[in-house]
């Protein structure tokens, strides 16, 4: 199982960085402080040193040391003198541990003559006379004071009977020749303690330092950070859809410019996603409109196209009739050639025209009151089509408002992605939600390509059967103006035959115009009837064209439920930001 990394805030990070940047600090400086103190130490106890040797040397006869380098009984003369000058050397001086004088002769390389001593040495069991073992650090000095006849510092140092500081000072005679060595020791625990109490004092500010410098560091940083925390907060809401929030601008410094860029781009995305929203919204009633009247269109339609079939049974039923007519009309004609062919049976055959003449007025008379009601029916499909032209292009305006409206928002989505893209981290959720609402764009704009394209192919069938149903009612009406002449021969023929009985002699004028005017009528009645059936086929196609048209309605309606849904789900996404 992977170890979960400890999370540390901007805040406590600045604050360690602080806390170890003080910390070294303190550390560089008081190992400075602790190395110019050392050497100020060191220095201030070499020239007491010095100092006290020079003056000490000049106090020291010679020629008692001459007399001493032989004469080695504590209590002679110049032993007594030498050891009371040294031992006030002593008391003169606190610092000053001993003073004594040692034989210029190295022996063995670290040993040599043991001239004079102060009183304490003296009750240490050391006695003038004797061989003393010097330290390496006293030899050494040694040897650089025999090559340069001046005084020579030790340095630092320790022995069996303590830790020293030792100035040597060349003794010489007359001639320059070093007879003695006079040294001086300092105690070198005054530098230990020195030390020590600077240690102390460095770690006792060190300590007061870094208390007061965390203290200033701990409350600058909170107040310095406090504009991050609501940044932090706002960014958060921000993720949650919250677009009404803000960042109060409380700095001039660079956190501060942060604070106004991010109220800035808090301010553009709800400019943005309030204009989605009032698209949105536009496209939802747009489409919710559209539906309704897709489907008060098909309703409209369904209608139009069951009248159409009633009116293709009726004009079947008249095409069938007029063939009946015609068929009449030719037997009709067959009859009034044989009258006149056959006047001997004028009386008889007059008495049988005047019958079928009847007939044939009434079955005109039918013939003009069908086509008075196919005239009536083909207006009528006439005027609905032309509704239904109207209704087409009103669907068509309002294709173009979708098409428009789904341009406009493919466009938001673009502008929305881009803001997304620029925001980059903090913008990818946003980013999803232009993808989304540019894929429904995208959508909605096919959706409407396809139902301008089945509009536009209604149109066009909608324009050619208002054409036909124009061209069928012109020559419906011709038909009826045929029929009525036909009437009016019928009702000729009608009188004339009722005339025969005492116009015998004009049988032969009278059934020769009879014989005229029947082919005329039978020709005229063939004529309806071919009128009739291509009435019946033109009402065959319109009606086939609009079960097509009520097809194509259904699938607009279809896309237009569809686009509603789209559009309703358009909204419902972008009301999750809160402007």
């Amino acid at each position: 199982m992977p170890r979960k990394k400890m999370q540390v805030s901007f805040f406590g990070k600045n604050l360690v960085l602080s806390c170890l940047t003080i910390l070294l600090m303190g550390l560089m400086l008081g190992v400075a402080s602790f190395v110019v103190q050392d050497t100020i130490l060191q220095q201030n106890l070499d020239e007491q040193a010095r100092g006290f040797a020079a003056y000490a040397k000049g106090e020291i006869d010679i020629a008692d040391i001459k007399s001493a380098l032989t004469q080695h009984d504590p209590k002679d003369p110049v032993q007594v003198k030498l050891t009371a000058q040294l031992d006030r050397m002593s008391k003169e001086n606190p610092n000053i541990a001993q003073a004594y004088v040692f034989g210029a002769e190295l022996k063995n390389g670290n040993t040599n003559l043991t001239i004079a001593l102060p009183t304490h040495v003296y009750e240490a069991g050391f006695k003038a006379g004797d061989d003393f073992e010097q330290a390496p650090q006293w030899v050494v000095a040694a040897e650089k004071l025999m090559q340069s006849k001046e005084a020579v510092n030790t340095g630092i140092y320790t022995d069996v009977y303590g830790t020293w500081v030792t100035i040597l000072q060349p003794l010489m005679d007359e001639n320059g020749n070093i007879i003695a060595i006079f040294g001086v020791d300092t105690n070198a625990n005054i530098v230990d303690r020195g030390k020590q109490e600077l240690f102390q004092w460095l770690g006792i500010g060190f300590l007061a330092s870094f208390i007061i410098v965390f203290l200033l560091q701990y409350g600058f940083l909170r107040k310095f950070l406090s504009p991050l925390k609501d940044l932090v907060q706002v960014i958060g809401k921000m993720n949650e859809g919250h677009l009404d929030v803000s960042i109060q601008v409380k700095q001039n410094d660079e956190l501060g410019l942060v604070a106004e860029k991010v109220n800035g781009l808090i301010s553009h995305w709800r400019t943005i996603i309030e204009n989605v929203q009032k698209h949105a919204e536009h496209a939802a009633t747009s489409a919710h409109e559209l539906a309704e009247g897709a489907a008060q269109n098909t309703a409209t339609l369904q209608q139009v196209t069951e009248t159409i079939q009633e009116l293709k049974a009726g004009t079947d039923a008249t095409s069938l009739s007029a063939n009946e007519n015609a068929r009449a009309m030719t037997e009709m004609a067959t009859g009034i050639q044989r009258i006149a062919e056959s006047t001997s049976s004028v009386a008889e055959s007059s008495l049988d025209m005047s019958k079928e003449a009847e007939k044939g007025t009434d079955s005109v008379q039918m013939v003009i009151d069908q086509m008075d009601s196919i005239s009536r029916s083909v207006q009528i499909s006439a005027s609905a089509l032309s509704s239904l032209e109207s209704s087409s292009k009103e669907i068509g305006h309002i294709v173009d408002v979708i098409t428009e409206i789904a341009s406009q928002t493919n466009l938001l989505a673009l502008n929305a992605a881009i803001e997304a893209a620029r925001a980059g981290e903090h913008g990818k959720g946003f980013a999803v939600v232009a993808d989304e609402v540019r894929k429904l764009a995208e959508q909605s704009s096919k959706s409407t390509a396809q139902i301008t394209h089945l509009i536009d192919e209604i149109q066009q069938e909608m324009g050619k059967a208002v054409q036909s149903m124009k061209q069928g009612t012109k020559e419906v009406e011709t038909g009826i103006q045929v029929a009525k002449n036909a009437g009016d021969a019928f009702q000729h023929i009608l009188n004339a035959t009722q005339q025969v009985a005492v116009q015998v002699e004009d049988v032969s004028a009278v059934s020769e115009q009879m014989s005229a005017s029947s082919q005329q009528v039978s020709a005229t009645v063939s004529q309806l009837a071919s009128i009739s059936q291509m009435s019946a086929d033109q009402i065959t196609d319109v009606a086939a064209a609009s079960e097509e048209q009520f097809s194509s309605l259904q699938a607009i309606s279809e896309s237009a439920q569809r686009l509603n849904q789209m559009a309703q789900g358009l909204r419902d996404t972008v009301n999750v930001f809160k402007v």
